[in-house]
């Protein structure tokens, strides 16, 4: 799936910054890598669920974690420890797998169902 390559696209940009944030962030940052690695978690778990239902609720919160995590970059970027093209470039990512999830989301998937 796209959305799974999208998402470890981002799990990598985070894991980068520990590159370029202070040690003191390191914490911050672990959290931060922890919530992209629950949404995408949930994306798994949304794929292999066969319930329509239990599919909609994975990929909600899938959706929840990641506009966490764009909170996250904004903060970053509003204490100048994240330069302004690595917040568009990770927030355009971010942005572009919650429009995937809300899309999946949304799509009626009958197959397989009677």
């Amino acid at each position: 799936l796209p959305l799974y390559r999208d998402m470890a696209n981002l799990k990598y940009m985070v894991a980068k910054l520990y590159d370029s944030t202070p040690r003191e962030l390191t914490k911050y940052i672990d959290s931060m890598l922890n919530t992209v690695c629950e949404a995408k978690k949930c994306v798994g778990l949304g794929e292999a669920s066969r319930d329509p239902d239990a599919r909609a609720e994975y990929l909600l919160m899938a959706r929840i974690f990641i506009e966490d995590t764009q909170d996250d970059l904004t903060i970053l970027r509003r204490l100048n420890l994240i330069n302004k093209n690595r917040e568009k470039q990770m927030k355009s990512l971010a942005k572009a797998i919650v429009a995937q999830c809300v899309a999946w989301r949304d799509y009626t998937n009958t197959q397989g169902l009677k």
